[in-house]
């Protein structure tokens, strides 16, 4: 009679249990531990830290956080040490090791935990507290990079662009996150039953998967050198490297000449950042389509863009000085300010009608006064104004008339 349940040794269970760790999340585990081990060879110390007593691991780990250094003799941020117990930790109780102890919540670890909350405040007063995160891509970067031959879809350079852009974009992947393994059937694109809805990115990414190689089936692969726009195929029988996509907004950001050179992750950030300022969708929303786990992790994309800060500075000047608050304050970001037209030229005020008829010489000077300004366009002398990024208020603005009182005396 067939056994109704299967059968599993130890060896198979904690082959499984080593199967089910994030590749990534191992090579974390074991970097941690690999430091460790490096430090206490340089000390010449026992390396096999994995047979230790949780006594003995206690006394070493509380002279490693205080001694930790970098290869170059730098000392960690505060992020890197946190992360590195959390690894170590992780390291000590995954299979082979599966340690029971807890080296963070461990009492046997109360000594060592002092003595690294103590380094902890000893790096955030050396300046290596605050975390770095990923920079946002500003609005005048995103609209120049949409507006260069580099992302656009007319060639198969600027149509891979553009279609990696925007899928890290729209789909928030995480830096080099599983982009070397997508194939052209990673996504498939469906028709909305009601609305019919077909977006450009959307048309952009079924032009780029018809101009694909028929016989490499991966998603991401290299522009062919020359090409027809009515060609069949427009790329290689070879896919991108890893390495080139882990370095696609870094090196895009440098062929655009952005405002500075932002990382894959980047986009991401800029993403989320979108979707928390519009306020029109709850954390748990947002966190759907991110993956983040926590409304705290999210917390981060909430930051306070330089347009924001440039109205802050405006409502505290006027509050100081007495003004109406509102009397300053820049439009809504989609507020257009109203503006005369036609454009009217240049118009000088007709001299006011007196019993007394205007002397030759004053006739004179009025007739000097205006060749001099005829040759002035104001419009040109505030078109600074109008791409200044701290004073949006002038954008769209022009000179329409200008009203000029002469005294006669």
């Amino acid at each position: 009679m067939a056994k109704r349940f299967a059968s599993h040794t130890e060896n198979e269970i904690l082959d499984k249990r080593s199967k089910n760790i994030a590749s990534s999340t191992e090579k974390a585990n074991k970097r941690a531990g690999n430091l460790l081990r490096e430090y206490l060879s340089e000390k010449n110390e026992d390396t096999h830290f994995e047979q230790y007593s949780p006594s003995r691991l206690n006394d070493v780990l509380k002279h490693f956080y205080l001694d930790a250094r970098k290869p170059d003799g730098e000392i960690y941020k505060v992020n890197s040490l946190d992360s590195f117990r959390y690894s170590l930790n992780r390291y000590l109780k995954a299979p082979p090791f599966l340690k029971e102890f807890d080296i963070m919540k461990y009492e046997d670890f109360n000594e060592s935990n002092q003595v690294f909350k103590t380094a902890l405040t000893e790096l955030k007063a050396n300046g290596k507290g605050a975390t770095q995160h990923f920079p946002i891509i500003s609005e005048i970067d995103r609209t120049k990079l949409y507006s260069l031959t580099f992302m656009q879809p007319s060639s198969p350079t600027g149509l891979l662009n553009k279609v990696q852009f925007d899928i890290r974009m729209y789909f928030f992947r995480r830096g080099a996150e599983n982009m070397d393994k997508m194939t052209k059937d990673t996504f498939i694109v469906k028709t909305d039953p009601k609305t019919k809805t077909k977006y450009v990115t959307v048309a952009a990414f079924q032009k780029y998967i018809s101009k694909l190689h028929p016989k490499c089936n991966r998603l991401w692969q290299r522009p062919l050198g020359s090409f027809y726009e009515d060609s069949a195929t427009w790329y290689c029988n070879s896919p991108v490297g890893r390495d080139t996509l882990a370095q696609f907004m870094n090196k895009l950001s440098k062929l655009c000449s952005l405002s500075q050179v932002y990382t894959n992750h980047s986009i991401r950030a800029t993403g989320a950042t979108i979707l928390t300022e519009s306020r029109n969708f709850a954390d748990a929303q947002i966190m759907s389509v991110t993956g983040h786990k926590s409304v705290s992790s999210l917390a981060i994309y909430q930051r306070t863009s330089d347009k924001a800060k440039f109205q802050m500075g405006q409502m505290i000047d006027a509050a100081m000085n007495g003004r109406d608050p509102d009397a300053n304050a820049l439009p809504a970001p989609n507020q257009q300010l109203t503006v005369p037209s036609p454009v009217q030229p240049l118009a000088l005020p007709t001299p006011a009608r007196s019993s007394t008829m205007a002397s030759t010489s004053q006739v004179t000077q009025m007739t000097e006064f205006r060749n001099q300004l005829s040759g002035i366009n104001f419009n040109e002398m505030f078109s600074n104004y109008d791409t200044f990024p701290q004073m949006p208020v002038f954008h769209g603005c022009y000179i329409g008339s200008i009203n000029i009182n002469m005294n006669n005396k």
